[in-house]
């Protein structure tokens, strides 16, 4: 019997239908998705409110150049910027940094480096951590450059640095401050104690982007080497086998992918009225009965009828009563318990002595169907 033709037709459509769905939804993500630079906490090229796409652009507004990369320290650039960046704190690589510097370049710092910027103030940041934004005052400043910048606003700080003697700060009390300056031959260490007066969505509140033009182009023209904010693996938005693909590849790839599941939804739920499968021929329960018996005398083997019999009545029995078949004895002796059947009577059955003739075979025959009226009667099954 085969199905109605309206049936097939409305299973068709169905699928149709699906494979448009899932085709919009994947044109809808295309067309929305970012690229991944603009997920990276702290890129240039990043969109999100944790990016650092508006202070690049207000860089490059005074036709300076940014470099990204992770040369320590860059062989461009008279200012590099560390934006939440951890510059390795070994001896040679402070060294190397240090006469970069000194031959007057200009670093700007938002990690604590040892041996680059200032020890962590005693005190702590500044607000608490359920601001959501914080405006701090310039206080004591004796930085000229920053004479401009009266107000940072930012969320809560968590630190600020502890000011050494021969070192310029502002946003403090001269002790501790948000900012320090530090002269090391021509040039200058600078050390702002929280990347996020840098971010997008802090960088056009109060002066924060004043700061962040005093600082990062001194001058038009002004070549930035921007260090790459290091991504744990983790983080990394294109990670894994589709991080490598163009873009519009994995787009497909996508597209395939949601497509299939559709057509499998929608073949796997039948549509319609239930059609009617061709079953196979049945057999009475009598004719294989009688069928299996002609076999068995055939083989004129009465023993290997009593084995098949008994294999027969203890898999019942061990499945009715939740009992291992492996050991005829715990098997009698578990069922004669629950049953009250004798257990010897039991045992003689499942386990009895070799059947060597055709009347023994008939009286093990009997036995068995007496048993399992008796002790099957209401046992699982």
């Amino acid at each position: 019997m085969t199905a109605p033709a309206a049936t097939g037709g409305r299973g068709k459509a169905a699928v149709w239908i699906g494979l448009a769905v899932a085709a919009l939804i994947v044109v809808g993500f295309a067309t929305r998705a970012e690229p991944e630079a603009a997920l990276v906490p702290y890129s240039p090229e990043s969109t999100d409110p944790s990016g650092a796409k508006a202070v690049a652009e207000l860089v490059r507004s005074f036709d300076a150049t940014i470099d990204v990369g992770d040369e320590q320290p860059p062989s461009r650039g008279q200012v590099a910027f560390g934006l939440g960046y951890v510059v390795p704190d070994d001896e040679a690589a402070v060294a190397r940094w240090r006469s970069w510097v000194r031959d007057g370049g200009t670093l700007v710092l938002t990690e604590e480096v040892a041996g680059l910027t200032p020890e962590l103030g005693a005190s702590g940041g500044f607000g608490s951590p359920d601001d959501q934004s914080l405006v701090v005052e310039a206080g004591t400043c004796d930085v000229e450059a920053l004479a401009p910048v009266q107000r940072l606003s930012l969320p809560y700080a968590r630190y600020r640095w502890d000011v050494p003697s021969g070192v310029r700060s502002c946003f403090g009390d001269g002790d501790e401050a948000l900012v320090t300056v530090e002269e090391v031959g021509d040039g200058q260490i600078v050390s702002v104690a929280s990347p996020e007066v840098f971010v997008n969505r802090s960088l056009d509140e109060a002066d924060n982007a004043v700061l962040a033009t005093q600082l990062l182009v001194p001058e038009d023209g002004t070549t930035v080497a921007w260090l790459e904010y290091p991504l744990d693996a983790g983080e990394a938005p294109g990670s894994g086998i589709l991080g490598v693909l163009n873009p519009g590849v994995a787009v497909a790839l996508w597209q395939l992918v949601i497509a299939f599941v559709v057509y499998a939804v929608v073949r796997a739920r039948r549509l319609g009225a239930p059609i009617a499968e061709p079953l196979p021929t049945q057999i009475a329960g009598s004719e294989l009965t009688e069928a299996v018996g002609r076999m068995l005398r055939q083989t004129r083997d009465p023993q290997r009828a009593a084995v098949v019999l008994r294999a027969d009545l203890v898999a019942q029995l061990a499945r009715g009563y939740g009992v291992d078949p492996s050991d005829p004895s715990v098997l009698a002796e578990v069922v004669a318990a629950r049953s009250g059947v004798d257990r010897d009577r039991l045992l003689a059955v499942i386990a009895g002595p070799p059947v060597t003739d055709d009347a023994s075979l008939v009286a093990l025959a009997d036995a068995i169907s007496s048993l399992r009226q008796e002790v099957l009667h209401g046992a699982r099954t």
